[in-house]
């Protein structure tokens, strides 16, 4: 994907320094009671709303800076450096400390940033190979998928695999393809991925996404179609592999909704109540002062389709994308 680096954010005054050929700074994954007071989730069963969460901006300058030392080793372009920068930036910045830890937690095997689909299919199968999971990559080599992002977890260590999605340049100018009409943007990508290294290891009974409790929201409100037949959420969320429907693309899809930033949370609460509370629960989001009356709940999907086939096996996830989708 080619083009202009998005124009400034606020944010931007916080990107480090150039790091070139730099290792990225290593980020302190300690519990919770290192640095910066912050709220813990409620124990399992806990009433009552949970304390917010104060979210330190040096905490998030330590994550922005961690992601801004993967991208400037990555092979990538001055324009698509600035851009993966500004992308991380905004999306970590929509989290709480709570949510970063987790990310940073879960991906001690690296966040490795591509310049295009293609690059991220290569690059994925070659980390694969590396890893001595040569079978996963095959697929990978032949064409036969075509990841739009991934989440691995090898030796004990997840990593992240992110092209980066398309510029708001990019998709102002209809540069991309889609077969749905809209381009998944790179706060889209970003926002779904990181939502699975939040939720953590593949196929591990501790993965939040695993939760009776996140099931239970699950099947109440993202599963059941709207009156115009339509997903709440999106039709991803509620996908399933064979009879059994996939709970981590539902988790990771409600965290494109949160931290994408192009819906705000008292909309998201009203119109998903019980996985807003789960979320606010676990300390991935922070309580709202005020909420909007039930009967001024938006009834739309919420989100735009922008994957089309989840792929877990063994230590791999990929959120793939259909051959009619490309870049230009």
């Amino acid at each position: 994907m080619t083009g202009p680096a998005p124009a400034a954010i606020p944010v931007a005054r916080h990107a480090p320094p150039g790091m070139k050929g730099a290792a990225p700074a290593a980020i302190p994954v300690a519990p919770a009671q290192k640095g910066p007071p912050v709220a813990k989730p409620a124990p399992a069963g806990a009433k009552g709303p949970v304390a917010p969460q104060a979210v330190e901006p040096t905490h998030h300058e330590d994550v922005v800076k961690h992601f801004a030392g993967h991208v400037d080793r990555a092979n990538l372009s001055s324009a698509k450096k600035a851009a993966h920068k500004q992308t991380a930036a905004q999306v970590l910045r929509q989290m709480t400390p709570r949510a970063l830890r987790r990310i940073v937690r879960h991906s001690q095997g690296g966040i490795h940033y591509h310049n295009d689909l293609a690059s991220l299919r290569d690059g994925l199968a070659a980390y694969l190979e590396k890893g001595g999971q040569a079978e996963y990559a095959a697929p990978l080599r032949s064409g036969k998928t075509r990841p739009g992002g991934a989440f691995t977890w090898l030796r004990g260590k997840g990593a992240l695999h992110l092209d980066g999605g398309y510029s708001a340049e990019q998709i102002a100018a209809g540069r991309v393809g889609s077969r749905y009409g809209r381009a998944a943007s790179a706060r889209d990508i970003h926002a779904h991925e990181l939502s699975h290294a939040i939720d953590g290891q593949l196929g591990s009974k501790t993965a939040l996404s695993q939760s009776q409790e996140w099931k239970d929201a699950y099947h109440a409100e993202i599963v059941p179609s709207l009156p115009d037949g339509t997903a709440p959420l999106s039709e991803y969320a509620r996908k399933k592999h064979g009879d059994k429907y996939l709970y981590n693309e539902g988790f990771a899809e409600m965290g494109r909704l949160l931290y994408s930033g192009t819906v705000s949370h008292e909309e998201v609460q009203a119109n998903f109540p019980k996985a807003y509370a789960f979320w606010v629960k676990q300390g991935l989001v922070a309580p709202l002062a005020k909420l909007l009356a039930t009967d001024d709940k938006p009834r739309r999907t919420m989100l735009h389709e922008i994957f089309d086939t989840s792929i877990t096996t063994g230590p791999i996830h990929i959120d793939a994308i259909s051959g009619d989708k490309d870049e230009r």
